[in-house]
């Protein structure tokens, strides 16, 4: 959702410390996580089939 606002947004003034919300560079991220989510997934299910739901609480 970060990267829509980012790719959305208005443009920014960097200097070489910060990050820029390059258009090329919001969408390469957003790939990068697609495919890498789509690829750990069938993992992430085997994990929680074997341990279980996390619950939530204990993180509070």
């Amino acid at each position: 959702m970060l990267d829509f606002c980012e790719l959305n947004a208005e443009p920014k003034q960097s200097s070489a410390y910060q990050k820029t919300n390059a258009p090329e560079w919001v969408l390469l991220d957003m790939g990068l996580s697609g495919i890498v989510d789509t690829l750990l997934l069938p993992y992430t299910i085997y994990q929680q089939n074997q341990y279980g739901y996390i619950n939530a609480s204990r993180f509070k």
